[in-house]
C-alpha cells in the first residue's frame, strides 16, 4: 500500500463525509 494511500485512509476516517468512502 502506498503511504499517500493510508494518509487519505486516515484523513477519510477523521472526516464524517468521507466515511463513505471507506
Amino acid at each position: 500500500m502506498s503511504l499517500e494511500l493510508s494518509k487519505t485512509k486516515a484523513t477519510a476516517r477523521s472526516l464524517p463525509e468521507c466515511s463513505s468512502y471507506n
